[in-house]
């Protein structure tokens, strides 16, 4: 292939050693590295595989029998790649960034901001906001996963103040009184109370943290184990993996979701969220900006986490992949259809039991064979095996037909 034609292009890519990843075999992120590559596992954390153009972790392609980096394979020939719309309104670079995530212990309490917060942060801060973009992401679980996202109501929180007096002395009697009175009064904004409050925990002296952390752990151990609750096993779990750190008072503020295979979270700019345990797809807008404010040993800006945040109060939907009209449930193909709010990406899963033909698109795609065998068969050019882990880039309008003898291909 030359690379001003448009086509089908074999990735490696880059996994992400951090240090809350899965461990070796564990790792789905490890075992589909390694059966792309042929290479060993290695008894270390595969935390995230980054399928795209970011700079922190660019992929590969495979162009005749060299390889190039994709990003410079695209910008050879954008319009080809991206196609015209694409490459227009996305400065000719790949608009999305496609991960896997194996997570064994939290992620950092975080949020993402917008676009004129991203230009600024990346403006004053470059060496931690290491670009202008916003990074709207969806989280799809491939194993039984758990997340904190925004906050709860203020009827729940309110319970966890009494339930849980450690949080109410850790928060301080003033913000506590203003938050339950608001609440009381039944009140519907409850956005400068509930900021207060989240405020006064997040700002807590490292005294009052380590006081009030010790106190509930020792309460909570000495329950009997019957008497425990999810969420308390939940709070004892996070300060076993981050001891000390004020994020781990975060589940009695913001909504502890469990999702099964199949179950997507759409996460916009400024909410705040953390994923907890499990694998999952995730894709969002390339970036990689983050402002952290808890169970992280990394920078935590508190200050712009506070300031950004909506204080918006609701329980995040929790969304299946959706059949679309015309590419329903055949006994040949699954298809389900994960689309964000946002211009920049959607993400399709595909069960082929037999054959498949999808539509061609009008933008530029990454596929990722999670598991099963088969061909991917293109006009004129020799067919490509698929198996777990194999990884392709495709460009704009190119035409594909995926088959599976046996019945098992699952593509993201």
């Amino acid at each position: 292939w030359a690379h001003n034609m448009a086509g089908v292009f074999p990735l490696v890519c880059v996994s992400q050693p951090y240090a809350w990843g899965k461990v070796g075999e564990n790792s789905v992120v490890a075992q589909l590295k390694a059966a792309n590559e042929g290479s060993a596992i290695e008894n270390k954390p595969y935390a995230e595989l980054w399928m795209g153009t970011h700079p922190s972790g660019p992929s590969q392609a495979h162009v005749g029998g060299n390889t190039q980096p994709l990003s410079s394979l695209i910008s050879s020939a954008p319009d080809t790649h991206l196609g015209g719309a694409t490459s227009a309104s996305f400065a000719q670079d790949l608009p999305f960034l496609f991960k896997v995530l194996s997570v064994r212990t939290a992620l950092s309490i975080q949020a993402h901001p917008d676009i004129s917060l991203a230009k600024t942060l990346f403006q004053k801060f470059p060496d931690v906001y290491k670009d202008p973009n916003h990074k709207p992401e969806i989280a799809i679980a491939v194993t039984q996963f758990e997340a904190l996202c925004k906050f709860r109501h203020s009827s729940e929180i309110s319970k966890h103040l009494h339930d849980y007096p450690e949080f109410a002395l850790l928060v301080g009697k003033e913000a506590v009184d203003q938050f339950l009175t608001k609440t009381n009064n039944g009140s519907a904004d409850n956005k400068d109370a509930l900021r207060s409050l989240y405020e006064a925990f997040m700002r807590a002296s490292p005294d009052a943290i380590s006081k009030n952390l010790e106190a509930l752990l020792t309460r909570l151990r000495a329950q009997p184990s019957d008497a425990s609750s999810k969420l308390d096993l939940l709070l004892l779990r996070l300060s076993d993996q981050y001891p000390g750190d004020v994020g781990v008072f975060s589940p009695l503020v913001l909504n502890v979701m469990y999702m099964n295979p199949g179950d997507s979270l759409f996460l916009g700019p400024n909410e705040p969220h953390a994923y907890l345990s499990g694998d999952c797809i995730e894709c969002m807008a390339t970036s990689d900006n983050v402002v952290r404010a808890g169970l992280t040993p990394k920078f935590k800006d508190v200050d712009t986490l506070l300031a950004m945040l909506t204080y918006s109060q609701e329980v995040p939907q929790v969304l299946k992949g959706r059949e679309t009209g015309e590419e329903t449930d055949t006994p040949d193909a699954t298809v389900l259809v994960y689309r964000p709010p946002v211009p920049e990406f959607q993400v399709d899963s595909l069960t082929v039991r037999k054959q498949y033909t999808p539509k061609t698109t009008t933008g530029p795609s990454i596929l990722l064979v999670f598991e099963g065998q088969g061909t991917l068969h293109q006009d004129g050019v020799p067919d490509l095996a698929l198996e777990k882990g194999s990884t392709f880039f495709i460009s704009a309008g190119t035409n594909l037909r995926f088959t599976s003898p046996s019945g098992d291909l699952v593509m993201f």
